[in-house]
């Protein structure tokens, strides 16, 4: 019951792949769903039960070789990558309406390393006040969760403790004692600090950004984000091939995407996307 898929898109080709197993006990299918190039599965999609309107996104995660033909590009390339993979899986198991996953998603700072990321939750939550996937793929709470990790975000723009007090507990903000003093909010600190390091802001604040939103209690719940799959799209050339060849199916094109923009990609010195 395995089955492959070529998939196209963005002007680009992908490999999906449906792996399905029989519980005996309950007569039951569970399955996996990969997504990516020829040798990367960088999409990855757990079914505990086709049945079910919910599924789990195990993986996904940036690599070159995400694409079936030459390299993937960073930034717009992850994002087509993305969509693609979701719009397939939707295009193959439409009566799933619910993609739950954790959003533990990061960038490393060097490009072929990954000693050193940085949260890209949080770091979008500074840019932006939304994380990633929600911003560029709809990503929601219950909401009960969604309106404590808003309330929680309001802290971000409130005036900066004194430095002193700070300090004392907080003591990775020592080297940055001048920014901080010049800065009005916690989130105009962070703004401030990604200004004067630049290149090597990744590498500054990286190890200690997860530690400072939970001192400033920041929750984002990250256990439990989802995406609701019927408000996605994809681009108006897709195409599903079964076994990359015959049955061609072209979906309509949505407007509720759109393409990254220059200012929305982390910059090419912050490497790569990683995993959920």
């Amino acid at each position: 019951m395995n089955k492959q898929y070529l998939v196209k898109g963005f002007r680009k080709e992908f490999i999906a792949k449906t792996y399905f197993i029989r519980n005996d006990y309950s007569d039951s299918l569970s399955g996996t769903y990969t997504f990516g190039g020829k040798d990367e599965v960088c999409v990855v999609i757990a079914l505990k039960d086709i049945r079910s309107d919910s599924a789990y996104i195990d993986r996904i995660e940036y690599n070159n070789a995400c694409v079936k033909d030459g390299s993937l590009e960073q930034g717009t390339g992850t994002f087509q990558m993305i969509t693609l993979g979701l719009w397939t899986f939707h295009t193959l198991f439409p009566s799933i309406a619910k993609l739950e996953f954790i959003d533990d998603s990061h960038i490393y700072c060097e490009e072929g390393s990954k000693v050193y990321k940085l949260n890209l939750a949080y770091d979008y939550i500074i840019k932006y006040n939304q994380t990633w996937y929600q911003r560029l793929f709809r990503a929601l709470l219950p909401e009960q969760y969604m309106l404590d990790y808003m309330k929680s975000l309001q802290v971000l723009d409130e005036p900066l403790r004194p430095f002193e007090l700070q300090k004392l507990s907080m003591t990775y903000l020592i080297p940055y004692e001048t920014i901080y003093k010049r800065s009005t909010s916690p989130r105009d600190f962070i703004q401030n600090l990604r200004s004067h390091y630049k290149k090597s802001y990744c590498f500054e604040v990286g190890t200690w950004i997860d530690r400072y939103f939970m001192t400033l209690r920041v929750n984002t719940f990250k256990q439990h984000w989802y995406i609701n799959i019927d408000l996605l799209s994809t681009s108006s050339d897709f195409k599903i091939m079964v076994g990359g060849g015959r049955k061609t199916r072209r979906q309509k094109h949505l407007k509720n995407f759109r393409l990254i923009s220059s200012s929305d990609e982390p910059s090419s010195s912050m490497g790569l996307y990683g995993t959920v």
